[in-house]
């Protein structure tokens, strides 16, 4: 059985931009390594089943520190991750590198739930203990 991971790629033509303005789907997919012809026949096929899971981000910055929550619905399941990015009082205020390093720790929160949760699944399942990592 082949396994298939499907990744969203961004619009091609975001609103407000033409197909000429740089880079779209074909490219950002092969920066990724990803073969967009390959998937496409793979889910032309009926071999995977695609679910959309909306992710919500959420910051919040303060004078020092800066807080993001991550939010995942996937299917009947919500799951959040927490992430702080602590700016030195004496550096300079960069409040996109705050939110770009607290964001990283939120995700890495929710992958360590992801996994945490089909790990115990994968338990109740088996009646085998597991051991998921990243």
């Amino acid at each position: 059985m082949d396994i298939v991971v499907r990744t969203r790629i961004a619009d091609p033509t975001p609103e407000g931009r033409s197909a000429g303005d740089g880079p779209g789907r074909d490219d950002e997919a092969r920066s990724f390594g990803i073969d967009l012809v390959a998937v496409d026949r793979v889910l032309r096929e009926g071999e995977v089943t695609q679910v959309d899971a909306p992710m919500h981000a959420t910051f919040i910055e303060h004078d020092v520190f800066t807080e993001a929550r991550l939010t995942l619905c996937l299917r009947d399941l919500e799951l959040t991750g927490f992430g702080r990015a602590r700016r030195h009082p004496h550096d300079p205020s960069a409040p996109r590198v705050g939110e770009e390093l607290a964001a990283a720790r939120a995700a890495a929160d929710l992958a360590q739930q992801l996994l945490d949760l089909a790990g115990y699944q994968l338990e109740k399942q088996t009646g085998r203990e597991t051991h998921l990592e990243l």
